[in-house]
């Protein structure tokens, strides 16, 4: 069972404690807001002193309805939003910086690694410079192979 609040002039539905904005024009002009607990209908008709404990129009059900399909929106945009957000550049430079700063101190002169790790490092980095210029677009990246070194030191 859930609880539901749904303010029609607000275009407020609340289930189980989640609100969303949710158009409530479907409901009819003279209920002032529609409550349900413990599967126990209580309609509120602008006229204070009256509310129906029945529901024979099922305005509980369609409040749920409404509710559910503005989640579902909601859910979709933002699978959207991140499915946009997996495939942009924007994150994969964000990814590769966060690579390059791993390795920052590698490339430094009085860093503890020899010369040919040193090197290997600025090697790796530079494939990762080039990330951007050698994929056509951000869901064909392949990040370079880290040196053993970089992992030894991760």
């Amino acid at each position: 069972m859930y609880e539901l609040t749904a303010i029609r002039d607000d275009n407020v539905v609340v289930v189980d404690g989640a609100a969303l904005e949710v158009d409530l024009s479907f409901l009819p002009a003279e209920v002032w807001s529609v409550h349900c607990v413990y599967g126990k209908p209580d309609i509120y008709l602008r006229d204070v002193w009256q509310h129906k404990s029945e529901d024979p129009d099922d305005l509980v059900g369609q409040c749920v309805s409404a509710w559910q399909a503005e989640q579902q929106r909601l859910d979709d945009e933002r699978m959207a939003a991140e499915e946009a957000w997996l495939n942009s550049w924007e994150r994969i430079r964000q990814e590769r910086d966060q690579l390059m700063l791993e390795t920052d101190w590698m490339i430094l002169p009085d860093s503890p690694l020899s010369d040919a790790d040193r090197d290997a490092v600025k090697a790796y980095r530079q494939a990762l410079r080039d990330v951007p210029q050698d994929f056509a677009e951000p869901a064909a990246v392949e990040w370079p192979n880290k040196p053993a070194v970089v992992t030894e030191h991760a």
